[in-house]
């Protein structure tokens, strides 16, 4: 048996290694695919971070909605409201001093936070014609508006409360 050198390939065969242009191809490749990947991954944590502050602005604005409709749903009558402004209304419930109002960017029932990050919030108020009234007395109806504006990502509500007590006299000029 004849003895050859070590680094002499055999005839026929082909070595097992890679060549150092391979190498770098291969490493090209995986770096590229790699930042493509990556760049969808940062894209979709951003769209679910702000996809979860939108569904939290969602559910605050709705809250202070639903608790101020019910609040002034229950009023027992227009003398109720004792102060009524753009952005705040104060009346009577069962005999408590109730107060909605923006401070800073809070939306405030009394001292308790509604909501937090209130870009704006407004109330108009109607009279049983339908035209805007400032005076409490003939309050038939009030819209509510709220905006919050958290992390960028904004979301308005708006909704219309009929007082309980003074329905009926709204209802009436809607049917005349």
């Amino acid at each position: 048996m004849a003895v050859r050198p070590l680094n002499v390939p055999v005839r026929g065969r082909r070595r097992g290694a890679f060549t150092l242009i391979e190498l770098a191809v291969v490493i090209v490749v995986v770096g590229i695919v790699a930042g493509l990947g990556a760049g969808i991954i940062v894209e979709a944590g951003r769209a679910y971070k702000k996809s979860g502050t939108l569904t939290d602005n969602f559910a605050d604005a709705n809250y202070a909605l639903t608790r101020l409709a019910l609040e002034l749903g229950n009023l027992a009558s227009a003398n109720d409201i004792t102060a009524m402004g753009a952005s705040s209304i104060t009346f009577r419930l069962s005999g408590v001093a109730r107060t909605f109002a923006k401070s800073g960017t809070n939306l405030l029932l009394g001292t308790k936070t509604l909501a937090s990050g209130v870009s704006s919030f407004s109330l108009t108020y109607y009279d049983s014609a339908g035209a805007v009234t400032t005076d409490p007395a003939s309050v038939r109806r009030i819209a509510a508006q709220i905006t919050i504006d958290r992390n960028g990502s904004a979301i308005s509500l708006q909704t219309g409360v009929f007082p309980r007590a003074l329905r009926s006299t709204y209802l009436t000029w809607q049917e005349e």
